[in-house]
């Protein structure tokens, strides 16, 4: 921050900027009382001062900081500017799409994702029983679990897919429904999962520099009061003890309960109001191909600043290098900004409209440099819309969870998630090797591929030839 910024924050905050009825603004001086200058904006939106500095330089002086500065602070405590209309211009990002991949990708994604995922889950051990039937290979029931989950059907609805990839080979034998059940009610599958899901990052280590953080909401088949207290079991417990309370009771005394009952269920409506619990996925994206790089689940009343160091820990353990993170109001917080900068990584995050921030700290750096160039600030900011388009690329995997404990639910969450990893896989496959690898034909190593273009794949039958090419670095199989 230079010498005209800082001056002009601190005529800022002195209450020295007064607005006119022209449109214009008059800034008083410092030390001279009579001494004042005026600031004008013109029809393009820029500003002008008739001071000294200003006119001899023409760069922006430290009044019109000091107006910006003002400008921007009231439509902050107003209200979030981004909603007002014309108070705030920023330049939206146009994305270009090569239809021609996209379109090969989309139409293969189905074929491609089981070979991909066959390979993700090569060469892990099963633990064998010391006595009874050898149990089902781990790396199988877990291929058949991301498969059922991310095709959100049910245990039995997915018989027809698992006789598909029986036919294809990717599993030797067709698993129980009740297989998936078990598995994704197992915790010691949960670290599995996470290997998995830091697998499928892995093409993008030496791409990806610029973050976004959000967290989302996964609603379940049970039902709550607002205490939290599972709905489904207080009435299960209550219906027991009214059929022994009405199987003593004659005719009269059973009127004369239900009535009781009645009221009791008037009385208690405003206490206990139903809804289905949910369960809150956090994730870190990066903004360029929306690939996660690290995920934790939660329950749903965890704030979601407590899981930031968390997030950044597991993305810099898989090997990416963080430049930049964006976040929303959930994460404003002095701490985040004070572990940003131990980290040498540039935060952005929404300042809140009751802003107010201790004079010096890290957070009031940030406040101030949103103050003074709002349009660049939020130019950076608004790629934190990324995240939001990650949520509902994953949700179209199917928004509520069909577990039942927390433990499955939370093993469902992260299995979509690696679903969602594999189709920005398959995505960039296409996208980026499409004009490279035209000649080769996918449909000799992919069992009913369609496409007779854009392959990737080398006789070895490995992913390695996708990780080499996505990005100019050489990166290891998803096999460790």
């Amino acid at each position: 921050m230079d010498k005209e910024e800082k001056m002009g924050i601190e005529i800022a905050r002195n209450n020295l900027v007064i607005p006119q009825k022209s449109g214009e603004w008059t800034i008083a001086s410092l030390n001279q009382e009579d001494y004042k200058i005026e600031v004008s904006k013109d029809s393009n939106g820029q500003f002008h001062c008739n001071c000294s500095f200003f006119t001899s330089t023409g760069k922006t002086c430290r009044h019109i900081y000091a107006v910006r500065y003002t400008i921007n602070l009231i439509q902050l405590r107003e209200g979030d500017p981004l909603k007002k209309p014309g108070a705030v211009k920023t330049n939206k990002s146009r994305y270009k799409q090569n239809w021609s991949p996209y379109n090969e990708a989309q139409n293969n994604a189905d074929v491609v994702f089981p070979w991909i995922l066959s390979d993700l889950l090569f060469g892990l051990k099963t633990k064998q029983n010391e006595t009874g039937r050898p149990p089902i290979k781990l790396n199988e029931a877990l291929f058949c679990t991301l498969r059922k989950v991310c095709l959100n059907k049910t245990i039995r609805g997915v018989k027809c897919q698992y006789a598909s990839d029986l036919k294809d080979k990717y599993i030797e034998h067709t698993p129980h429904p009740n297989i998936t059940s078990k598995i994704l009610n197992r915790e010691d599958i949960t670290p599995h999962i996470d290997h998995i899901l830091a697998k499928t990052s892995r093409p993008f280590v030496g791409r990806a520099r610029i973050f976004a953080i959000d967290s989302s909401g996964f609603s379940t088949s049970i039902i709550e009061d607002k205490k939290g207290n599972d709905q489904d079991k207080d009435n299960k417990q209550t219906s027991i003890i009214k059929n022994g309370i009405h199987n003593s009771q004659d005719e009269n005394s059973k009127k004369t309960s239900k009535n009781e009952e009645k009221k009791e269920i008037d009385q208690n409506k405003d206490d206990k109001k139903r809804h289905h619990k949910s369960i809150k996925g956090h994730i870190m994206v990066d903004v360029d191909t929306h690939i996660i790089t690290a995920a934790t689940v939660t329950n749903s009343n965890i704030p979601d600043s407590k899981e930031f160091e968390k997030l950044v820990n597991i993305t810099k353990k898989n090997g990416f290098t963080i430049e930049r993170i964006l976040a929303d109001k959930g994460y404003y917080s002095e701490d985040i900004c004070q572990f940003a900068e131990n980290n040498n990584i540039e935060y952005y995050t929404h300042p809140k409209s009751n802003a107010n921030p201790d004079p010096g700290t890290l957070l009031n750096r940030m406040v101030d440099k949103y103050l003074l160039h709002i349009e660049e600030y939020l130019d950076n900011y608004h790629q934190r819309s990324n995240v939001e388009a990650t949520f509902h690329m994953i949700k179209c995997f199917g928004e509520q969870l069909r577990s039942k404990n927390d433990i499955a639910q939370k093993n469902e969450v992260l299995c979509k998630l690696i679903g969602h990893n594999i189709h920005v896989l398959i995505h960039e496959m296409y996208q980026s090797l499409s004009y490279r690898y035209q000649e080769l034909d996918l449909s000799k190593f992919i069992p009913g591929i369609t496409s007779q273009r854009y392959n990737p794949i080398t006789p070895n039958v490995s992913c390695q030839p996708v990780y080499d090419l996505i990005s100019e670095n050489r990166f290891p199989r998803f096999r460790d």
